[in-house]
């Protein structure tokens, strides 16, 4: 992660993008050692991913859904997001 600081700093800093060039904001210039990168990216890294397949799945008593995605225990309730893609 450091390296990708490093590397979008470089590649912004080329002389073709100097017309949209301005005061870095994030990390901002005043984040310049391996030591304040790493500080930086500790307290502003997240994730990216939205959580999916976290309930259990399968044909068994025990899935949450079934195959054809209604919620075991209660009538009229589907799923149709990312939480079943590995049915």
């Amino acid at each position: 992660m450091r390296m990708t600081v490093k590397l979008t700093r470089s590649i912004a800093r080329q002389p073709v993008f100097d017309r949209y060039w301005g005061r870095e904001t994030s990390p901002g210039e005043d984040v310049r050692t391996d030591r304040e990168i790493d500080e930086f990216i500790r307290s502003a890294a997240g994730s990216g991913f939205y959580p999916c397949c976290t309930c259990r799945m399968g044909t068994d008593a025990l899935a949450v859904c079934t195959a054809d995605l209604r919620v075991r225990g209660l009538e009229g309730l589907r799923v149709a997001d990312s939480s079943v893609f590995s049915l």
